[in-house]
């Protein structure tokens, strides 16, 4: 499921009307109503969907409205469990703690989660641990289907152990060489294009 269609507008407006004062009436003039979407058939014919729930991707509010109405959430996770920190980035929750601490979050976002819109999906999650601790997190929390691995990619950089890392940077690297080359082959011919696309 994608958590911004999934968000519940109602608690979401209620959210940022408590805790963002200044927005509030420009946030709930954009999400008062259901976005009507038109699609047009190939006969001519015309189906309606409306947006109910959620927020609009590629609304430039998506982001600042799905953070806020997802505080309530985050809050009560943080106060319930302290000792794991959990930060956030929209939609993408992390945690770093103790497993105990992880199982306990990850369960209580299950519970919790739904009523405001948010469906965590353990199967897509990844759990980074050191190569010594690699077999006691898959005896541990192997049953919640995370992926367990000693290093992956976070939010454009990466967290791991050092041979991991430097694999996954090897392979950026030779995608980047791979790219470079693609752009100046045709260099020669049309310098204006590939000088403009580095601007």
């Amino acid at each position: 499921k994608n958590a911004f269609n999934e968000l519940n507008r109602t608690v979401m407006l209620w959210t940022v009307r408590h805790e963002w004062p200044s927005g509030a009436r420009f946030v709930f003039n954009c999400y008062k109503h259901w976005a009507i979407l038109v699609i047009r058939n190939n006969d001519g014919t015309a189906e309606t969907i409306f947006s109910k729930e959620g927020i609009v991707q590629g609304d430039p509010l998506s982001m600042f409205a799905y953070g806020i109405g997802a505080l309530p959430l985050t809050r009560q996770l943080k106060a319930e469990i302290p000792t794991v920190e959990q930060p956030w980035y929209a939609d993408d929750a992390g945690a770093a703690g103790k497993f105990e601490g992880i199982r306990k979050q990850i369960g209580r976002m299950q519970e919790l989660g739904p009523q405001y819109g948010y469906f965590p999906e353990p199967s897509k999650s990844v759990l980074i641990v050191s190569e010594k601790n690699l077999e006691r997190a898959k005896s541990a929390l192997g049953d919640l289907n995370f992926q367990i691995t000693t290093g992956h990619r976070y939010l454009g950089g990466f967290i791991g152990e050092k041979s991991a890392r430097d694999k996954w940077i090897e392979e950026k690297v030779e995608d980047w060489v791979i790219g470079a080359g693609c752009t100046g082959t045709p260099a020669p011919t049309v310098i204006h294009r590939i000088d403009s696309s580095w601007n």
